[in-house]
């Protein structure tokens, strides 16, 4: 028997769920019920969805409302360039009342997270950028003392031929 369209949207959207739950967990040790899966999560519920630049569009609308081709991509896309992270780690995010504690996951895991990467690297790069400026103070600071003294060459050597 074949599925109508509506049939086959439902089954994707579970599937959808399904797998969100799975990376959650993966992710974050925290179980999270496919039903409750969410795209646009409240910090209160443990996690948070982030995505490389250029696929926001994957959490810009809710579950209920996507297409096949939506869930398609959401389930591709998760762990290369979407994944779930701790709320606390994503800028802008504040709990507030939060009620964590008794569904707080064991483990937390942050490596081989993109998002954590990226942070890293940014913050590595900012220090590199730094040190960079540093060092080419330093080469100008250099620089005008090497010719100060060739200056003072020139005129000790003026000073000799003169004499």
């Amino acid at each position: 028997m074949t599925l109508s369209s509506n049939e086959k949207r439902a089954q994707r959207r579970q599937d959808c769920r399904e797998a969100l739950a799975a990376h959650i967990y993966e992710r974050l040790g925290l179980k999270v019920p496919a039903h409750q899966v969410r795209l646009q999560p409240c910090p209160e519920d443990g996690y948070a969805w982030s995505v490389a630049e250029g696929y926001e569009y994957l959490l810009a609308t809710n579950l209920g409302t996507g297409s096949v081709g939506k869930y398609n991509s959401i389930i591709n896309n998760l762990g290369r360039s979407m994944e779930a992270v701790d709320p606390e780690t994503q800028p802008g995010c504040t709990i507030q009342n939060s009620n964590l504690g008794r569904n707080s996951p064991v483990l937390r895991v942050e490596n081989g997270s993109f998002t954590a990467t990226i942070r890293r690297l940014d913050s590595k790069n900012e220090e590199l950028a730094d040190e960079l400026d540093r060092a080419w103070s330093r080469s100008d600071a250099l620089r005008a003392k090497v010719e100060e003294w060739e200056a003072w060459a020139e005129a000790m050597e003026r000073q000799l031929t003169e004499s």
